[in-house]
């Protein structure tokens, strides 16, 4: 089943039973990769969860989004329901293209960037902010980066993902294939 044309959103409850449902999306990549090492210290710098279905942001949600690093501890921190910052949407879905994005916000008090060279940062987004089409909660997403590290990268690039899907179909006469790696 899928939503009423005139919304994008349904609740589970809407369902005759729960096995009508499809299965949750799942966590397929995660931008930066947890093994980036020389992740820039600058503004604008967001993490994207990629999925294999649409997701989006619950905004009514109390649950939290988290990012600071091991020696610091949580740096910064804020609910679903208060992600605009300063004007700033910080977490946004796409659902169509089956993404989200949380950008790093600056230091409250100081208005610098968070992110600090040769620093493990990492952002953990709670269970509660993020649902299917149909309500559902995905749960706790998280992922761990290095800023700047100036260690070398030994690690290949890897596929993450792929427009057409792998054994999905071209529509129409497309001749067009869309390939996302981890990295330039």
């Amino acid at each position: 089943r899928q939503p009423p044309e005139d919304s994008d959103f349904v609740r589970a409850e809407d369902f005759n039973s729960t096995e009508d449902l499809p299965a949750l999306p799942e966590l397929v990549s995660v931008l930066p990769d947890q093994e980036a090492t020389d992740v820039p210290v600058e503004t604008g710098v967001a993490v994207t969860f990629r999925f294999s279905g649409p997701v989006f942001v619950n905004m009514s949600s109390l649950a939290e989004v988290r990012y600071g690093t091991s020696r610091d501890g949580v740096l910064r921190s804020f609910s679903a329901n208060q992600s605009i910052i300063n004007g700033v949407r910080h977490v946004v879905a796409f659902p169509s293209e089956n993404a989200t994005q949380v950008t790093i916000a600056l230091d409250r008090t100081t208005g610098l960037v968070l992110l600090r060279l040769g620093t493990e940062f990492t952002v953990t987004v709670a269970a509660g902010v993020f649902v299917d089409q149909w309500g559902r909660d995905i749960g706790k997403v998280s992922t761990t980066f290095r800023c700047l590290g100036g260690l070398r990268d030994t690690a290949q690039p890897k596929l993450m993902a792929q427009d057409p899907a792998q054994g999905g179909e071209v529509p129409g006469v497309a001749r067009q294939l869309r390939l996302y790696f981890n990295k330039d």
